[in-house]
């Protein structure tokens, strides 16, 4: 049995390149039978997602053309894609549209551009992703404290 994720390869009316790559490499993870089950987030570690990446780019010699110039400017051309979905709408109008499955899997799938785009960088540049969001979130709790209010409780 073929699981729902390989029927979105096939049934989507329009893909990237990269939806279709991480569509094919998502597909070749869980088939061993196709499994039912969606890939998920409590299942996948970054590293495991950062090799199908590198393993991507590697089988199709690209690692030439994955500078970090080039890939910060595809991150940024891909979030600006992302951005599109959210341009000029109220917060309403975006809470209805993300209820239309085919509007959230357009959504989806340029975040997953970015996400692959930022794993690839991670990749090229050597940057252990949970340790910079650990410095990160670190950093931002020391700039932005958390402030208790009394709020007549």
């Amino acid at each position: 049995m073929k699981s729902r994720f390989c029927d979105r390869i096939t049934s989507s009316r329009r893909n990237t390149f990269v939806e279709l790559a991480i569509a094919l490499l998502r597909c070749e993870a869980k088939c061993t039978g196709c499994s039912t089950e969606p890939f998920m987030d409590e299942q996948t570690t970054i590293m495991a997602l950062k090799k199908q990446v590198s393993g991507f780019r590697d089988q199709r010699n690209w690692l030439n053309d994955n500078t970090p110039k080039n890939l910060a400017i595809s991150i940024s051309v891909e979030a600006g894609e992302l951005l599109e979905h959210f341009q000029w709408k109220t917060d309403e109008q975006i809470r209805e549209a993300v209820t239309d499955r085919a509007k959230k899997n357009q959504i989806s799938d340029e975040l997953a551009d970015v996400l692959i785009l930022c794993l690839g960088f991670s990749d090229v540049m050597g940057i252990d992703i949970s340790e910079a969001i650990e410095a990160k979130l670190k950093k931002a709790a020391e700039k932005y404290p958390v402030i208790k209010t009394s709020l007549g409780r």
